[in-house]
This record gives structure tokens, sequence and C-alpha cells, in this order.
């Protein structure tokens, strides 16, 4: 299921992005745990939330001023199982980056007629292409 728009996020929702911060190359993936506005998001997020408006502004200007803005608070998933709260705007997002996640423990995928190197081959690819999601051959 794909969301058009960054602003038809609801709590309870799984998504995935990039923001536009010239300094963040992380791809977020989440649960979201709550939309609020400037005075609660710097609760959460306290100074840093100024300074990463900033590194925003110098990639986008056009972005409104941060007290008018509409935060999506974030519970964040590394590693497949390190979590932490995270506030970002909803003008800070890279949309061309975002995507509603539906998400699953694991999606087997059958490569046939193939060989063993062209199969490392294959997770090699997966790997570099979609590097927070992990990926492995599994012996028959």
């Amino acid at each position: 299921m794909t969301i058009e728009s960054v602003n038809t996020v609801e709590v309870g929702d799984t998504i995935r992005f990039k923001t536009k911060a010239i300094h963040d190359n992380v791809y977020w993936s989440g649960k979201v745990t709550g939309i609020c506005g400037y005075d609660i998001a710097r609760q959460f997020a306290g100074a840093n939330l100024d300074i990463y408006y900033q590194d925003v502004m110098h990639q986008d200007s056009s972005i409104g001023p941060i007290e008018n803005a509409k935060f999506i608070i974030l519970k964040a998933v590394q590693d497949d199982a390190v979590t932490k709260t995270v506030v970002f705007a909803t003008d800070w997002i890279d949309t061309s980056t975002f995507e509603h996640v539906d998400v699953v423990g694991h999606i087997d995928i059958r490569v046939y007629n193939i060989t063993s190197a062209k199969a490392r081959d294959i997770v090699n690819l997966i790997q570099a292409q979609y590097p927070d999601y992990v990926a492995q051959i599994v012996e028959k």
C-alpha cells in the first residue's frame, strides 16, 4: 500500500523514508506513535530539533517556520532490534523516498536454475540496494 502524501500518515502506520537533511543519510523506518506540533516535538527532541531544522533548511529553504510544522513521532527500528524515538517534521521528509510499509517477519524469494555464485551476487545486490534489510541465502 502506498501513501500518496506524508500528510496522510496516521498513528500506528509503519513508514520508511529519508529526510532532506544534508547530513542524514539514514533510511528511517518505524511505527508512528504520535503526531504533534512544535511544543510537544521539542519535548521529545530538545534543542536537536532546531539544529536538524537548520540542516534541512540548507537543502530546502522553502519549508515554513519550525513553530508551524506538523511533526511525526516515530519509534524507529535500527538493526532489526534496536529502537529509539525520533521526531521529524513532515516537511523534512523527502517524499520521493517515502513509503508505507506492511511489515512481515520475512519473505522467502526463490530463484531457480542458478549457481551458488550467482545466488551470492543476488544477495549482494539486494543488500546494496536496500542496506537496512537483511538478505541471506537459506540452505535447504
